[in-house]
């Protein structure tokens, strides 16, 4: 038997083994150009716009995003794309009943555009003569004018065809300024004339 050295017996190499193969991160698989990350911005594009009231540009960005791969955004960006269309008819449409013209004229007095306003307040007392709620936006829209002694007729009006009108011009802050005009103030407030 021969003697055992002090080396140590050198092992067989084992052959390496290939590495697997690298996974990228779900950002390097997303490349500027990726198709789904256009569809979300494009979603959120439209999202934005449509938001802010802007639904012409809103469908556009919403009509770009329902050509995108992912099934569901698409969906969703078909259906609001249709109610972009639908705000927009609604926005181009004239109003058409005196409730429709009323409304439109409170959002118009807000924006202090009393000419519209008042013309469209006009069109619907034409079709309601006492619409005590007509003649009282009126009042307003010629108070907020300048027009004090049309605005003190009008309010009169609204008075006359509902009494509950006097008390509700009272509280109202957009009638507060002009509640010490001499005119206003003897409609509004008739107790005090009586000393």
């Amino acid at each position: 038997m021969t003697k055992a050295s002090n080396r140590p017996v050198a092992q067989a190499k084992k052959p390496k083994a290939k590495p697997p193969p690298a996974r990228t991160s779900a950002r390097r698989e997303l490349p500027a150009a990726n198709p789904s990350r256009g569809q979300a911005r494009w979603f959120e594009a439209g999202a934005a716009r449509f938001h802010a009231g802007d639904f012409r540009a809103a469908k556009e960005w919403f009509d770009k995003a329902a050509t995108g791969p992912v099934l569901e955004m698409a969906h969703a960006a078909r259906s609001y794309a249709r109610m972009c269309e639908q705000r927009i008819g609604r926005t181009s449409l004239a109003p058409a009943t005196t409730e429709d013209r009323y409304t439109l004229a409170i959002a118009l007095i807000n924006q202090q555009r009393f000419d519209e306003a008042e013309r469209h307040l006009r069109q619907a007392l034409a079709t309601s003569p006492d619409g005590d709620h007509l003649y009282y936006a009126l009042a307003l829209c010629r108070a907020k004018r300048g027009e004090i002694e049309q605005a003190h007729l009008d309010l009169k009006r609204a008075i006359e065809l509902q009494p509950k009108n006097r008390a509700l011009a009272r509280s109202d802050p957009d009638f507060a300024e002009f509640t010490r005009q001499p005119l206003f103030e003897e409609l509004l407030f008739p107790e005090q004339g009586r000393s």
